[in-house]
Parts: C-alpha cells; sequence; structure tokens
C-alpha cells in the first residue's frame, strides 16, 4: 500500500484516548451482564408478549456501565431522553405522515430537545427512531411500545444504580462532591500541562474518558487565556471585578 495513503487511512482512524486497564474492562462488563439480565429477566417473565428487550437499551447498557461518570449517563440525560424520544416520536407521527422523513424529524427534534434541555443521551435517538418506525399513528400499538421502552428503559436504570454502587463498588450517579472545594494549582505560563501529563492522570483515574486529550489541552490553554483576559481587566479597573 502506499505511504501517503497508509498515513491518511491511519489518521482518519487515530485515538487520542488511552485505554482501561483490563480490571476496569471486566467490571464494566460484568456489570453489563448482571445489570440487563436483572432487567431480561423481570421483562421475560411479565412481558405479554415475545418482545421484551429492545434494541435501544443495549445502547444504554453500554454508558451506564461502561462511562457512568458520563453526563450522558446521568439519571436527568437517561430519563429525560427517553421521556423526549417520546415526546418526539408522538409530534412526528401526529404531523408528517411520510415515513421517511417522519423517522428523521423524529430524531432531529429528540436531538433538539435534548441539547436544549442539557440531557442529552444517544439511546434516546435510537429510541425516537424506533418509535415513528413501529407506527405511523398514535394507536395503541404505538403506546403499547412506548410503554415496553420506557419499562425497559426504569428497569435498566434501577439495575444500573443498583449494580454499580452495590456490586461494583463505584459511584452511579457520579457527582463530583467535595472534589469541587479542593485547591487547585494556580495556573501560571511557566506552569503548563502537556498531552503527557494529561494521558498519565487520564491512565491512572482507570476509567473510560469520551474526551480526547488534545481537546482537554486546548480547553485548558483557553481557560488560561480567559483568566489573562480576567486579570488584565481587574488591573485595569484597579481592583476585583
Amino acid at each position: 500500500m502506499h505511504p501517503s495513503l497508509w498515513s491518511r487511512i491511519c489518521y482518519f482512524f487515530y485515538i487520542d484516548s488511552p485505554p482501561v486497564s483490563a480490571h476496569e474492562a471486566w467490571r464494566s462488563t460484568l456489570g453489563a451482564f448482571l445489570g440487563l439480565g436483572i432487567t431480561g429477566l423481570i421483562l421475560h417473565h411479565v412481558a405479554s408478549e415475545n418482545l421484551w428487550l429492545l434494541a435501544p437499551i443495549g445502547a444504554t447498557t453500554v454508558l451506564v456501565f461502561l462511562m457512568p461518570h458520563s453526563p450522558a449517563s446521568s439519571p436527568r440525560s437517561v430519563l429525560g431522553g427517553y421521556l423526549l424520544a417520546a415526546l418526539s416520536s408522538a409530534l412526528a407521527i401526529y404531523l408528517i405522515p411520510y415515513a421517511p422523513i417522519r423517522t428523521a424529524a423524529a430524531v432531529a427534534l429528540c436531538i433538539f430537545l435534548m441539547a436544549r434541555f442539557n440531557c442529552a443521551h444517544p439511546s434516546a435517538g435510537a429510541a425516537a427512531l424506533l418509535l415513528s418506525v413501529g407506527s405511523s399513528h398514535l394507536s395503541s400499538l404505538w403506546l403499547s411500545l412506548l410503554t415496553l421502552l420506557e419499562g425497559n428503559m426504569l428497569l435498566l436504570f434501577l439495575s444500573a444504580w443498583l449494580v454499580n454502587r452495590v456490586i461494583l463498588q463505584r459511584p452511579y450517579p457520579y457527582h463530583p462532591g467535595s472534589k469541587l472545594n479542593k485547591p487547585s494549582v494556580a495556573p501560571t505560563d511557566t506552569l503548563a500541562i502537556s498531552h503527557r501529563d494529561l494521558d498519565q492522570a487520564i491512565r491512572s483515574s482507570d476509567s473510560f474518558v469520551n474526551v480526547q486529550e488534545n481537546e482537554l489541552l486546548e480547553l485548558y490553554e483557553s481557560a488560561l487565556q480567559n483568566a489573562r483576559t480576567r486579570l488584565a481587566a481587574q488591573t485595569r479597573a484597579g481592583g476585583p471585578s
């Protein structure tokens, strides 16, 4: 293969985030097995039809067990995302009869509402798609599908809370807690965080981080610039603002 073509392929698939340890990977795997297993076991005996687990719940399982600290895994995002998916699909079905446009509108509206209400949850997009495809009218079929989906979500959420906190011994829902009150190193031009520093910090946390180190560096540099601008403005004003 031509070197330039290979370098472009490597650049396209580049990832700037270290993997978690094997121990943490197994913990997440065990949590997903137990959480989804509990959910499926209950639904299998409660649901009256052959359909008892829905695909969007699989994506939610990945988030709440592999990335329990992510904002997308928070109760606000999980519960709010699925509720907004239901609302989006209902509006799309009511207003748009043509299936291809209806499904696209349902997912797009769900994204807008999640962004607007700060409760982004990727699985909610799949839920909006499923609901808008599964029924072309707000009929008993749509209502039964919605009921099953919400039941899936609630049971998995409760299972995630139980398994993460009791069995895996890790915080869920995640809260920064007292870390916000701890003093931090004052940012200066002589003390800068490098890519290697961030890489070591992320590896020491032994948790899946869904942001690239380069993005963190850019945010850090932007924060330093904001601090310089603020301090310059305070100096010109003759005191703190």
